[in-house]
């Protein structure tokens, strides 16, 4: 769980975002390629990174239903900082597919789907909200390409999309960070 030092500051109230890894991954894998979650907590954002252990979405569930519940825990120190209006869930390849299985939720604002698609092609169905999706690299440097292209193509909701070119597997997620 990562937030802000100065969480609440000025009333302000900070958007959700609960994060998926991929397969055989977790939170140190992102921070030690670039991601730096203390970075984007300092950003104003309160984060949620899950486990990968399973595709259907549960642990998403979980881990949102539990940080929900901490701004209305008076001992939490984020007790009434989350705009819960605006939450998001995504994640890197096994964690966009948890992040299809875990839609649609009405709570969900938007979803971030990178390097990941559904096994079936029928992600896409579960998007009820405006999206992100990165795919890419081309080439066998990225297994999920090929599906993260299909969800996208099938797509009824507007996607922010982009894809990756001529990038190498260890260039992958320090050009995914935003920096």
């Amino acid at each position: 769980l990562i937030y802000p030092k100065n969480i609440g500051m000025n009333g302000i109230k900070h958007p959700v975002f609960v994060f998926g890894p991929g397969a055989g991954t977790g939170p140190d894998t992102y921070d030690m390629d670039g991601m730096h979650w203390d970075r984007y907590g300092s950003y104003g954002f309160i984060i949620f990174c899950v486990g990968s252990s399973t595709m259907d979405g549960s642990g998403m569930k979980t881990a949102l239903d539990w940080t929900l519940k901490q701004n209305d825990d008076m001992s939490s120190p984020l007790y009434q900082h989350m705009d819960t209006a605006h939450i998001a869930v995504g994640g890197h390849s096994l964690g966009s597919i948890m992040t299809f299985a875990f839609l649609p939720n009405d709570q969900i604002t938007t979803s971030l789907h990178i390097s990941g698609g559904s096994f079936d092609g029928m992600g896409s169905s579960h998007l009820t909200k405006e999206t992100f999706f990165m795919c890419g690299p081309d080439g066998n440097a990225d297994l999920a390409e090929p599906q993260c292209e299909v969800d996208y193509m099938n797509a009824k909701v507007p996607i922010f999309y982009t894809k990756l070119m001529g990038a190498t597997p260890q260039q992958v997620l320090p050009l995914s960070t935003g920096v």
